[in-house]
């Protein structure tokens, strides 16, 4: 069996690293980067207002209380606009509201004056 043979090569844990890498989020401020939040969860709530474990909540009053929601499908990171009001931008495009786009290694999202990096480790 396939992956019996790479269990005993590589180790279960180094196999887990290889098949299902971290998503994070970066939030980007001038010249410098600081980690906002690694993604493990299925589904998070963004904007201004929102304070619980499952959610990330922003200092901004360009945002929507609840402005955008970050879902797991499968082993992909979606980002919905929630018909947010200034709406949301992936990499520098308009989102239409309550469509999931896909996020890919490296993606630029703009809610209001924040910019945030999504980066899979």
């Amino acid at each position: 069996m396939k992956l019996k043979f790479l269990k005993l090569k590589f180790g279960i844990k180094l196999l887990f690293e290889k098949l299902f890498k971290k998503s994070k989020l970066y939030i980007e401020s001038g010249t410098s980067v600081i980690p906002l939040k690694t993604l493990r969860r299925k589904t998070y709530q963004v904007g201004r207002g929102v304070d619980s474990s499952r959610e990330i909540a922003l200092n901004s009053l360009e945002l929507s209380r609840v402005h955008a929601t970050v879902e797991k499908h499968r082993l992909d990171y979606f980002l919905i606009d929630n018909f947010s009001k200034n709406g949301t931008f992936l990499n520098g495009e308009r989102l239409a509201p309550g469509i999931p786009y896909i996020l890919i290694h490296n993606d630029n999202i703009e809610m209001g004056d924040v910019c945030i990096k999504y980066v899979r480790e």
